[in-house]
């Protein structure tokens, strides 16, 4: 809890609610739910980056169903790309956009495509294709800057080094 809200600049009069979306999430079982009562939770880096990409994905409206259904069905390419990120020169970012009329549902009855590209800084805007892949519309999330925002928040807790991720209240 300390870690996102770290990142996500939650102010301490708000982090009433967002104790509420991460209950929320736990509740549908986008990540591991408690152990029992009074029994904290220890929550994988893995499950820390899946409960940051649901925050973004909300910040953008997306009801928190959607967001289950779509972090299932992209959770594994997901966790490969927030593990090579480590110190790129360039910026991995997600891409979504919700389709409700031509896209076929998936397995998990998700609406939505996602997809992942690089963008190296320094040649941007140049590129026609990037422009038509775009469309009309897209969200986008800068996956290295938000795994570089958690790993700096996990940093700030000064937990050793070879610790697991710190539990996170319930």
């Amino acid at each position: 809890e300390a870690i996102l809200a770290n990142v996500k600049s939650v102010d301490k009069s708000r982090i009433g609610s967002l104790r509420g979306r991460l209950q929320h999430f736990r509740r549908i079982g986008l990540v591991p739910s408690s152990p029992g009562r009074g029994r904290a939770i220890d929550y994988s880096m893995e499950d820390i980056w899946i409960w940051a990409v649901a925050l973004e994905l909300a910040n953008f409206g997306v009801d928190p169903i959607s967001i289950k259904q779509l972090l299932q069905t992209w959770k594994p390419r997901l966790i490969e790309e927030f593990g090579k990120i480590a110190d790129r020169s360039d910026f991995l970012y997600a891409a979504y956009e919700p389709d409700f009329v031509s896209v076929p549902l998936d397995q998990n009855g998700a609406l939505w495509n996602l997809s992942f590209f690089q963008v190296d800084p320094r040649n941007t805007g140049n590129n026609p294709e990037f422009w038509e892949w775009i469309g009309r519309r897209k969200a986008f999330i800068n996956l290295t800057m938000l795994k570089r925002a958690l790993d700096e928040a996990l940093a700030a807790t000064a937990a050793p080094v070879d610790a697991p991720a710190p539990a996170l209240a319930e």
